[in-house]
């Protein structure tokens, strides 16, 4: 665990924009609780239509936001994970390629 961690934080510019992202999503992920509580204190008291027009445009937009981060989310941790697999195996490769073939 500690090495992943080392590994990771070696590119501090992604991992933290990795972090940003994901909290963001994890934020927009709220949409469906905060929709469902807003139609049921706003619509269903009042009954204005506009209310629900209003709501419903705006957790289509909080789903569709949360959907783009997650897509840009896994991009860069594929992106990290690349490079580090990258790096580790020229290392492998060096190591191999310098050691002694004695019997």
């Amino acid at each position: 665990m500690f090495s992943l961690l080392l590994q990771v934080f070696r590119f501090p510019g992604v991992t933290l924009q990795i972090l940003a992202i994901a909290f963001l999503a994890n934020v927009l992920a709220l949409a469906p609780t905060i929709y469902s509580m807003q139609v049921f204190s706003h619509y269903m008291g009042h009954g204005m239509d506009g209310t629900l027009v209003t709501l419903m445009i705006g957790f289509l937009v909080a789903i569709g936001t949360e959907f783009g981060f997650e897509r840009i989310q896994k991009r860069l941790a594929s992106g990290l994970s690349a490079r580090i697999e990258r790096e580790l195996g020229e290392k492998v490769f060096k190591t191999l390629t310098t050691a002694r073939t004695s019997a």
